[in-house]
Parts: structure tokens; sequence; C-alpha cells
């Protein structure tokens, strides 16, 4: 890990963009349970790729305290 290539970049943003406004709905409560698996599953990929250390790996996702209570 580490490194990712331009294409590679390029295709975490569009997946990025894609999921923007179900991020607004997660963040003001009206997503669905649906909704909110996508979104967890794009950031989660997200992070994966461009995780660059053992610590950043760790650090809790950035949805932390958002979704279903």
């Amino acid at each position: 890990m580490g490194e990712i290539s331009w294409n590679q970049a390029a295709n975490l943003r569009a997946q990025l963009r894609t999921v923007q406004p179900i991020a607004y709905r997660v963040q003001t409560g009206v997503a669905s349970h649906g909704e909110y698996r996508r979104l967890a599953r794009v950031v989660d990929r997200i992070e994966r790729m461009t995780a660059t250390s053992y610590a950043s790996r760790r650090a809790p996702p950035y949805a932390y305290g958002y979704g279903w209570r």
C-alpha cells in the first residue's frame, strides 16, 4: 500500500462523487439503511486504497457517530 496510480485515483474520485448526495442524506438523518451501507462500503474502499501507515489504517472511520442509532 501507499501509492496509487492516477487511474486508481480518478476512479476513487468518481466513486466518491457518486456517494456525495448519500453522505448528505446520512448526515441529515434521512438516508435509508441501504444508502448508509453503500456509503460505508465506498468510504471503506477509499480508506483502504489510500492508507499509508499502520496508524492511519487503525484510525476510526470518518463517518463515526453517524447512521442508525
